[in-house]
């Protein structure tokens, strides 16, 4: 039988895989916003951009 601090240790170190598992998702996502900004501005660079709301301003990143 298994112990309750076994236990507790194993959810803990579960826990942390899926806070690990959280925070790369989270860092593609980010990495996948910033290229679409990426892209989006090199598109923009030919029309007047005080026309238009970039993506990277709706997200707070600064042109």
């Amino acid at each position: 039988m298994i112990a309750a601090e076994e236990i507790e240790g194993l959810l803990d170190k579960e826990i942390s895989i899926e806070q690990k598992r959280e925070m790369e998702n989270q860092a593609e996502i980010d990495r996948v916003i910033d290229e679409i900004c990426a892209l989006f501005n090199r598109k923009q660079l030919g029309e007047d951009m005080d026309s238009t709301i970039s993506i990277s301003q709706m997200h707070g990143v600064p042109p």
